[in-house]
């Protein structure tokens, strides 16, 4: 009897052996689960921290591309499009872009690259505040607004003179590149003086205007790159002389002209009737009448291009309204000073008779041609 008990004793207490290791391997088994468990839920909490922070800084980003944008559209309504790097840094200067700036949320850095052909690439980068998230956006917009050279009143690709001493009035801005002849009976009115690289201007006949010193000159369409462009919806001239009251009854509103010719402003005309007018040659515009004492005031409106040679204004009283003059060499030709010569810009003057949109820049406002995040 007592071998029996001792042998239910042992066996006893190797079972509570067996049932111990059983509860410790169970136990480590529960602990690892909750261990992993637990080690799965706070990656998850942590990833969707952190993917709510990676959207926080996302909108962040996204806030920089459209109030830019909102800025460049609504610049590029008024002014030109850039044309390179250089311009582009300066057009963005003066309309305070691009921009850093910090919020409660964190900071915005813009950047802006121009990439040529009217594209300009912006980035925006978004970093929030005591954290190392940061998002980028880049977006590339396409500037379609009016080249630089049809945001002038006056614009001289070489040379700008005033002959004798007329008095001339540009309400809009003034561009020239060349050597300039400039006198006390020029004055320029919502608008500045801008001088390219090679213009040639004593210091003292600036101080009058607002000037604006530009990097790089402005190009000047050739008549045949013109030509090319619209020449299905414009008329050929060849004549010497032309009258305007013959070009404002005609059909097309576009007139290229195939040689030197004498433009006769022999009637008014007025911003309904623009004509967009290109000469291979010279122009010269003149009154019909012999004597320029007894030419009236003359009111017109119209867009004057000499690409490769001059205009010449033998006119001494008159009003270019809604128009504009550009040209290799701008002439003005006045007498003593009680001339009355104005030229007043008016960027609507390539819509009010279709002929922007012929030139293809009729839409001004600029397209978003991509877009990326990372």
């Amino acid at each position: 009897m007592r071998v029996l008990a001792s042998a239910s004793a042992a066996t006893s207490k190797k079972e509570s052996g067996y049932t111990l290791v059983i509860v410790l391997m169970i136990s480590v088994i529960l602990l690892t689960l909750l261990a992993a468990v637990s080690t799965v839920v706070m990656a998850e909490a942590k990833g969707a921290d952190r993917q709510a922070q990676k959207k926080q800084a996302y909108y962040l980003a996204e806030e920089g591309i459209e109030r830019t944008i909102a800025a460049l559209f609504q610049s590029v309504k008024s002014s030109s499009v850039p044309t390179d790097q250089s311009t582009l840094d300066a057009w963005l200067d003066s309309l305070g872009l691009p921009w850093n700036e910090a919020n409660p949320a964190g900071t915005i850095e813009m950047q802006a690259v121009y990439q040529g052909q009217g594209l300009i690439q912006l980035t925006s980068i978004a970093k929030l505040e005591h954290s190392n998230v940061q998002q980028q956006i880049e977006t590339t917009i396409h500037l379609s607004g009016l080249p630089k050279f049809l945001t002038y009143s006056v614009g001289a690709g070489e040379e700008f003179e005033l002959e004798g001493n007329p008095r001339l009035t540009v309400n809009g801005s003034l561009y020239m590149n060349g050597e300039a002849k400039l006198k006390n009976g020029l004055i320029i009115t919502n608008g500045t003086l801008d001088l390219g690289p090679d213009a040639k201007v004593k210091e003292g006949d600036l101080k009058n205007y607002t000037v604006r010193s530009l990097q790089t000159a402005i190009d000047l369409p050739s008549y045949q790159e013109l030509y090319d462009q619209v020449k299905d919806y414009a008329v050929v001239e060849t004549k010497e002389t032309i009258k305007l009251s013959e070009l404002i009854r005609q059909p097309q509103k576009i007139v290229f002209v195939e040689r030197d010719v004498h433009l006769i402003i022999d009637t008014d005309t007025d911003p309904s009737q623009s004509l967009l007018i290109v000469a291979k040659g010279n122009i010269e515009v003149k009154p019909q009448e012999g004597k320029q004492k007894d030419t009236p005031f003359r009111s017109f409106s119209a867009f004057l291009y000499a690409p490769n040679e001059s205009i010449n204004f033998a006119l001494d009283e008159f009003h270019l309204t809604g128009g504009l003059v550009a040209g290799e060499k701008i002439e003005f030709k006045g007498g003593q000073g009680n001339t009355k010569m104005e030229i007043t810009y008016d960027n609507q003057l390539f819509s009010s008779q279709g002929i922007g949109e012929v030139l293809g820049f009729a839409d001004s406002e600029p397209t978003i041609a991509s877009r990326r995040s990372r």
